[in-house]
């Protein structure tokens, strides 16, 4: 609360609807915001299944269900309709004065529907990554495409240079220490595309090395719409494996995380929740690139195998194809030998 008379603080609104991974590798840039910021009012307009990050990093949490604007039929809709009139109206009543659009402006929809909602706000000042589609910005970065900087170097740049270990509450600039001998294994990729899904069976046997020769129990781990995909794996599982998918909320996988000895899973929020908290990992690539994706870390290794074709989704200025393709040889080519070897490299520095 400000005493009578005195100037009313800044009020900043960022903008980031993404998946958790992506408000993961935002969430350095919006610590720095309310570090540069210290008497602004920072908002966060994010999706529901975000809120619980989101509440750390904001002082207010305003939530929006982005699908219901994938598509302009969808956005068409009268419900849909009826949603935009009540979150732009509640928008503008905030009369915020700067406003962040941490999204790249990929697809002619998408950057349809920022410069409406950024235009909408009213806010003064209005940041965002610039590929030539960003004229409605008068803050702009460049963009100069993914692969070309990483998502955390894009939102720091934007937002004036942040920390990238600044995310307190999850993150942390040193390897964990863990104090249970078990590696937390995420076979799945999240909601928006299971072609980054390298296959179960490959997870299976890297689950049986891990016992056979580091001696560490695997603990599965997944939202509710990938607990069919765990229990596959757990049906015939190696030796000393738990499932826990759908059972744990964000701080309570941060929690598991932090004191286990290994993270191994695809590309997506799981891992970046895991090298975030310090958890040495081994993060499985196919159609996605580390080059776009990967935390800046020092204590986590991307696998992949370099194929003319890969990445085929986020590359250069495009979406690319987000359902893979048929044959996906970048992940049935990748073998768990590999994967076990990048793990032996990353544990022996950390148990020496």
């Amino acid at each position: 609360m400000r005493a009578s008379g005195t100037k009313s603080a800044k009020r900043i609104l960022v903008i980031q609807l993404a998946d958790l991974g992506d408000l993961v590798l935002a969430a350095p840039a919006i610590r720095q915001l309310r570090r540069s910021h210290p008497g602004a009012h920072l908002s966060l307009l994010t999706k529901p299944t975000n809120r619980e990050l989101a509440d750390q990093l904001a002082d207010d949490v305003i939530v929006a269900d982005k699908q219901l604007y994938d598509s302009v039929i969808r956005s068409l809709r009268p419900s849909a309709m009826a949603s935009v009139v009540r979150l732009v109206a509640g928008l503008r009543q905030r009369r915020f004065d700067e406003v962040l659009v941490m999204h790249h402006l990929v697809t002619r929809w998408g950057t349809l529907k920022f410069m409406a909602l950024t235009l909408a706000v009213g806010a003064p000042v209005r940041r965002g990554l610039d590929n030539g589609r960003g004229w409605f910005l008068n803050r702009r970065v460049r963009d100069r495409g993914f692969g070309a900087a990483d998502e955390q170097a894009y939102w720091t740049e934007m937002a004036g240079g942040a920390d990238p270990f600044g995310f307190q509450g999850l993150e942390s600039s040193c390897v964990a220490q863990p104090d249970h001998d078990y590696a937390v294994i995420h076979p799945g990729s999240g909601n928006y595309s299971t072609a980054r899904r390298w296959p179960a069976d490959h997870f299976r046997v890297v689950m049986d090395g891990l016992w056979r020769q580091h001696g560490l129990a695997s603990v599965l781990v997944g939202g509710a719409e990938e607990q069919k995909l765990c229990s596959e794996i757990i049906a015939n599982p190696p030796p000393h494996a738990l499932d826990l998918s759908g059972e744990t909320d964000l701080n309570a996988l941060a929690g598991l995380l932090r004191r286990a000895s290994l993270f191994v899973g695809n590309d997506g929020g799981v891992a970046q929740v895991a090298q975030a908290v310090g958890t040495p990992s081994v993060v499985i690539f196919g159609p996605t690139s580390p080059k776009t994706w990967m935390n800046r870390s020092s204590h986590a290794r991307a696998v992949r195998i370099d194929l003319a074709c890969s990445p085929c989704m986020y590359h250069h200025f495009q979406l690319g194809t987000p359902p893979g393709c048929e044959t996906r040889e970048c992940l049935l080519l990748l073998s768990p030998d590999l994967v076990l070897r990048e793990v032996k490299q990353i544990l022996e520095p950390v148990h020496a």
